[in-house]
């Protein structure tokens, strides 16, 4: 592969993720300038908090699982056993899986407690529910 190649592959990977975060940073204005129309800066506020919370939540649930699993990855690779690799990989697989169940629990936990609020009246007065 020449140099001239390599700098194209490149700048043609580099221009793709960077319009794929332009169209990630304009999706997101326009969410919450639609928010901001129909919540009001209060709404606004509220989903602000509310992003704030799953972030730290979906942060502690994993609990570093990304960073162990590319440090593992690596080790495994470096010792060149294809079955030490397989075991990680297949490890790592399960633990997303199950990160990814215990975070719908939680969303479906949500979902119930304001379904019953609902019925008991008192969402009317609890503000983001």
């Amino acid at each position: 592969m020449s140099t001239e190649s390599s700098y194209r592959t490149i700048l043609r990977s580099s221009l793709i993720t960077g319009g794929a975060q332009v169209v990630n940073v304009l999706n997101g204005i326009v969410k919450m300038k639609a928010a901001a129309l129909l919540l009001g800066p209060t709404g606004v506020g509220l989903i602000g908090l509310y992003i704030n919370v799953m972030q730290t939540a979906a942060s502690v649930s994993v609990l570093g699982l990304s960073n162990v699993g590319t440090r593992q990855i690596a080790l495994a690779q470096a010792e060149s056993s294809p079955a030490a690799l397989d075991k990680v990989r297949r490890a790592f697989f399960w633990l997303t899986i199950k990160a990814r169940n215990e975070h719908q629990v939680v969303a479906l936990a949500k979902i119930d407690v304001r379904q019953d609020l609902l019925r008991r009246g008192k969402a009317k007065r609890i503000p983001g529910l």
